[in-house]
């Protein structure tokens, strides 16, 4: 399943940016509204409707309930706050269901209609909510959108924020089957590390200057020690030590139990857009 994920991502990554870049946000709209669709057919398939057979048509007049609903919301994107509202507050109230789950949902499992209201109140605001995102003066709306879409990434491999300290930024992330990328091992494949440490190192940055700012990626190398034990939680620090007007210089490890023996290290350089320097540094 990594495998196919990485080919997934080498063919849409160059597609996705060249749309963040250069479409205008109509155009964008369209396309996020395309990948909405195709994510509308996969919620179907969690309603339980059919492929197949008499109920098959169900799944067709979702999709197109889909489609007006979002031909809807960019009718009315001015009121975009308000359409996102609806989907904050289902998370607010997911937030009372997860201490249940999953016996509340085996006890009383939600009709179709209850479900399909769901998708759309997820899909929708969301789609909205990127392209009124990226309708930011340029280059910022392309900057904050593509990082908040590498985000969601990493939320979707199962990373979290961990805690702060004086140590620096902590970022976890359990083991899962999926991001294996040797079954007879069952190490966690290493560029799922690589992107926790880049990740936590950019967060590390954000924690030094108190601020959010756009952060680019300069360099950074990386020295694998060993593979990361299988079944274990992976957790990676990192420190922000040096900051100057435009650079950030960064230390990370990966690791299980501690940064003592770690799986491995990282020394990066992030570019800073207006950061206040640590006084006495030299402007970069």
């Amino acid at each position: 399943m990594l495998l196919q994920r990485v080919i997934t991502a080498l063919i849409l990554l160059p597609l996705v940016l060249a749309a963040i870049w250069f479409l205008a946000p109509p155009w964008l709209y369209l396309v996020f509204s395309g990948a909405g669709l195709i994510g509308a057919w996969e919620w179907t398939g969690m309603m339980g409707l059919p492929q197949q057979g008499p109920g098959a048509g169900r799944r067709w007049l979702y999709l197109g309930l889909t489609a007006l609903a979002l031909a809807g919301a960019w009718a009315l994107h001015g009121c975009w706050p308000w359409l996102a509202a609806a989907s904050v507050a289902w998370w607010l109230f997911a937030l009372f269901l997860i201490p249940g789950f999953p016996g509340n949902l085996q006890r009383k499992r939600p009709g179709v209609a209850a479900l399909g209201v769901l998708g759309l109140v997820l899909l929708v605001p969301t789609i909205l909510s990127l392209a009124v995102l990226r309708d930011h003066p340029a280059p910022d709306g392309a900057l904050r959108l593509l990082y908040s879409m590498a985000l969601v990434w990493v939320a979707d491999i199962g990373a979290y924020f961990a805690g702060a300290s004086d140590d620096g930024v902590t970022m976890a992330l359990p083991w899962r089957e999926d991001l294996v990328g040797d079954p007879e091992t069952h190490v966690i494949a290493s560029g799922v590390v690589t992107a926790l440490l880049d990740n936590c190192c950019g967060m590390a940055v954000w924690d030094k200057i108190n601020a959010f700012k756009p952060v680019a990626t300069l360099d950074l190398r990386i020295d694998y020690m060993r593979p990361a034990l299988p079944g274990h939680e992976l957790k990676v620090t990192a420190k922000c030590y040096k900051l100057t007007r435009s650079i950030g210089f960064v230390r990370a490890f990966a690791y299980e139990t501690t940064v003592e023996d770690p799986v491995a290290a990282a020394q990066g350089a992030f570019i800073v857009t207006a950061a206040k320097p640590d006084a006495g540094d030299v402007k970069a």
